[in-house]
């Protein structure tokens, strides 16, 4: 997956809508594919009122277009709000929006 999608994802997940962070959640428990994730499954469909079938359709088309589909969103619908931290020195995106320190080239700023 792309760094722009890794970090929109973790640092701006509360700009999912609703169904979406179903399914991202759905998605994790997934991928961790062992008996404690089916039961949570099972819990988390019954207990949040999941419609399965639903969340399941968005993620019909793949983990990594419903991943780039709810970046592309969230940036589109979002952009005021979102802060993509950028190394002066490299360009490329730091971890989070606040880090003062270049994951890439080590470039640091504080």
């Amino acid at each position: 997956m792309d760094d722009l999608t890794i970090y929109v994802i973790k640092n701006y997940s509360n700009l999912m809508t609703s169904d979406e962070h179903k399914a991202y959640t759905l998605l994790l428990l997934e991928e961790k594919n062992s008996s404690v994730s089916r039961v949570a499954i099972e819990r988390f469909t019954n207990e949040w009122g999941v419609d399965g079938a639903f969340v399941k359709s968005l993620l019909e088309r793949g983990h990594r277009e419903f991943l780039t589909s709810i970046r592309d969103r969230i940036l589109k619908d979002s952009a005021d709000r979102v802060v993509l931290n950028r190394c002066a020195k490299c360009s490329s995106l730091t971890r989070t929006p606040l880090a003062k320190q270049c994951l890439s080239c080590g470039h640091d700023w504080h």
